[in-house]
């Protein structure tokens, strides 16, 4: 997955779990040769993995935004000192 996340993106293997997550509840019960504890196993693992990304990614998003307002603020002083 961390090799994954690298190629393809913190969002992109969100939606990979929601994807999983669909897979494995649409065809619980139905499939040969998996029990439904199985299935519920892997919704559940892929759940948390999606948890763990979200706030990963909403961390990463919080720490660009402060950059950004830094940058804005230090922009606004040294145009403030050049006037």
């Amino acid at each position: 997955m961390d090799q994954m996340e690298r190629i393809y993106g913190t969002y992109n293997l969100i939606i990979f779990c929601d994807m999983n997550i669909f897979k494995y509840r649409s065809r619980m019960g139905d499939k040969i040769g998996a029990d439904i504890d199985t299935d519920l196993m892997k919704i559940r693992w892929y759940e948390r993995k999606r948890e763990e990304l979200t706030e990963r990614m909403e961390t990463k998003h919080e720490i660009v935004c402060k950059i950004q307002v830094v940058k804005k603020e230090q922009t606004n002083e040294r145009d403030e000192g050049n006037n």
